[in-house]
């Protein structure tokens, strides 16, 4: 799991603002029916403000999504953690992906269950090759591991 829902990045926001602009400006030939509720739209995000955010309320609340799975796993799969030994958990380096692992591990290891974790967080870097965690907007520089 990556993150749980979430506001979109500054970068897709942008994107999707524009493809939405540019469906509308296109002639009525070109979509005409189906499409045509597109001329009524309005794009969802009234403040850019909200690109980047992940909350625990609201209509993106990617945190209680992440604690809620993270205790669903738990209940399920407890014979599977060894409660003597320190879990890592890996992660990617953006903030909000970091704190995304975090209300993870909170609903994992909350509610009463036993265990410790690590997190492990893994810079996303172009130089570092792929690995489970990159995102298509990695950029070159050296791995570098960081724990918390």
């Amino acid at each position: 799991m990556r993150h749980g829902e979430r506001y979109p990045s500054k970068r897709t926001g942008k994107k999707l603002e524009k493809f939405l602009q540019r469906t509308k400006n296109a002639t009525t030939e070109q979509y005409n029916n189906p499409l045509g509720l597109v001329y009524d739209t309005e794009y969802f995000f009234k403040n850019i403000s909200d690109y980047e955010h992940e909350t625990y309320y609201d209509l993106y609340a990617g945190h209680a999504d992440a604690f809620v799975f993270g205790s669903d796993l738990r209940q399920g799969y407890h014979h599977l953690v060894d409660t003597n030994r320190t879990t890592p958990m890996f992660t990617a380096g953006q903030p909000r992906v970091v704190d995304g692992a975090k209300s993870f591990a909170q609903g994992f290891f909350g509610n009463g269950y036993s265990g410790d974790y690590q997190l492990v967080v893994l810079p996303e870097f172009e130089a570092q090759g792929a690995n489970s965690l990159i995102n298509t907007d990695a950029f070159s520089s050296k791995l570098q591991l960081n724990c918390i």
